[in-house]
């Protein structure tokens, strides 16, 4: 039964403005009216321990910072905080007492949520390139955490996350805590002490701002054909201030959860790509473990405002064992591979280097990227760089390969598949990745990628009115590159695999290949 003024609101009557239809959406912390045009957003009055709804003044509040921070990425959808008078009316202005408040927003098709919408359609690459580099900006946008507050500390990381499972031991009434939780309790525990430097480092690169803090498919819906984040935690600012790579973990972690792995290397290596926040990667375990433990946490709040034997209490508690099944695969050792592109500009190198990371759960690094990177140019910009000059330069393209060197390292010793795509004609080059690969005790493998001379031409040649190109190698490099045939060292036969940049290659097959090896 819901409380005399939710069900006032359910009449047409309560309301300003025209109503088609009323529906009443409930959670675990909100109660959501629609009325056709318009929803309104009123806050339960709870005290959870990490948000307290409790007062009429902590709500007004809290609808006051939702509508500030979600007009950061939606402003077409959070439109006001609007009050509420008895018995249930909702307000244009502040002419009589004010019993409650609410946000008000335009109502959009819950269809169209992604985790429903992905029910019946796909993400499309375009959709998470895009998304990928709409979030870069807006982390780059957001409030920096200052030196003065505890935002992103070690107390206050790990607080967070250990306060999770403190919190579900003391909803587990009636039901034995799954082996599982204390495993993942002391691995969060114990990984977050090894941290702390990291997290210190984070924090003073600038990595810890005023996040989205909740951004997983629910919070994200299908607007205008692209991926638009609202309900932002306006709640607690400890949850919203924390590092970029706790936020994109949730998005990793829920695309994982529904099966979709695939898309969730290309958002992150999408991220990557346009951040450059490899270092970052070193954290994603311990934050990936720990946004599974929150949806575990919100599943078993959910279940106990269920009755114990009622079919939707099972189903929650059956959600809640799969997050924890979910967090635990982030415990497994792997053992890491190195992949290296070999080809020609123009043979399809990227094109494949993508797809087989999104497939292997692999970290793709652009030699491309790195060389912009390193000049401080925009991913997309024009150096205007010749064949030997600028950015092409024998030292600068040393300096690129060094770099590549250096992240590999980094990432194979945090446990990463990495794919390194640059041409790699030179042999040397090649032994110094190959020695990196042993010293790391990392799988080595070496993708040479072949296609004709006729077609390595005309794609270089069409690469040049391509305005979001990455690559500025254009006939001029390629023709240097004829020129000098690739030569192979006779113990590499052992880890190539030659891949047609025709697409004829079967590289979802040749994946499953490289993983079952």
């Amino acid at each position: 039964m819901h409380p005399p003024l939710i069900q006032s609101l359910l009449q047409p009557g309560a309301y300003p403005h025209g109503v088609s239809r009323i529906e009443l959406v409930e959670t675990h912390i909100s109660w959501v009216i629609l009325t056709g045009d318009y929803a309104y957003k009123v806050k339960k009055p709870v005290n959870l321990g990490f948000l307290d709804f409790s007062t009429l003044a902590q709500r007004r509040r809290c609808c006051e910072e939702e509508l500030r921070l979600n007009r950061r990425s939606a402003p077409d959808i959070y439109l006001a905080v609007v009050g509420i008078a008895a018995p249930g009316r909702v307000l244009t202005g502040e002419e009589a007492p004010i019993v409650e408040y609410a946000v008000r927003m335009h109502q959009f098709d819950p269809a169209l949520r992604l985790d429903r919408y992905l029910t019946d359609h796909r993400l499309t690459p375009a959709h998470i390139d895009a998304f990928a580099a709409y979030l870069c900006a807006f982390h780059a946008a957001a409030a920096e955490a200052g030196t003065s507050d505890d935002f992103g500390d070690y107390a206050a990381v790990s607080g967070a996350a250990l306060e999770n499972f403190s919190q579900i031991a003391g909803l587990l009434t009636g039901a034995a805590a799954p082996p599982e939780l204390a495993v993942l309790r002391s691995w969060t525990d114990a990984t977050g002490q090894r941290l702390q430097t990291d997290f210190a480092s984070r924090k003073q690169a600038g990595r810890v701002r005023e996040c989205h803090g909740d951004m997983h498919l629910a919070n994200m819906i299908m607007w205008q054909n692209r991926i638009t984040l609202f309900d932002c935690i306006e709640f607690n600012a400890h949850l919203r201030w924390i590092d970029v790579i706790s936020d994109i973990a949730f998005l990793i972690m829920d695309l994982e959860e529904r099966g979709m792995v695939e898309s969730a290397y290309r958002f992150l290596n999408a991220y990557l790509l346009r951040s450059g926040d490899y270092p970052g990667v070193k954290l994603l375990p311990y934050y990936l473990v720990y946004r599974a433990m929150v949806r575990a946490k919100v599943a078993m709040i959910q279940a106990g405002q269920q009755p114990p034997a009622a079919a939707d209490y099972r189903r929650l508690y059956q959600q809640f064992l799969d997050y924890l099944h979910l967090a635990s695969r982030q415990l497994r050792p792997t053992t890491p591979m190195l992949l290296l592109t070999v080809g020609y500009s123009g043979a399809g190198k990227t094109t494949i280097a993508e797809q087989l990371a999104w497939r292997l759960r692999a970290l793709h690094l652009r030699s491309d990227a790195e060389r912009k990177r390193l000049a401080g140019l925009e991913l997309h910009a024009d150096s205007g760089s010749r064949y030997g000059e600028g950015l092409y330069s024998r030292d600068r393209t040393a300096a690129v390969y060094r770099r590549l060197l250096s992240l590999g390292d980094d990432l194979l010793a945090w446990g990463q598949h990495v794919i390194i795509d640059a041409t790699f004609l030179d042999p040397q080059r090649r032994q110094e990745f190959q020695r990196l690969a042993q010293r790391r005790q990392a799988r080595f493998i070496l993708l040479h990628v072949t296609t004709d001379t006729a077609t390595l031409r005309a794609r270089v040649e069409a690469r040049l009115a391509d305005r979001q190109r990455v690559s500025e190698a254009g006939p001029e490099v390629l023709e240097q590159q004829l020129r000098q045939p690739l030569h192979w060292l006779e113990e590499e036969a052992a880890w190539t695999k030659t891949i047609d940049g025709g697409g004829a290659t079967d590289l979802g097959k040749l994946a499953e290949k490289l993983l079952a090896e």
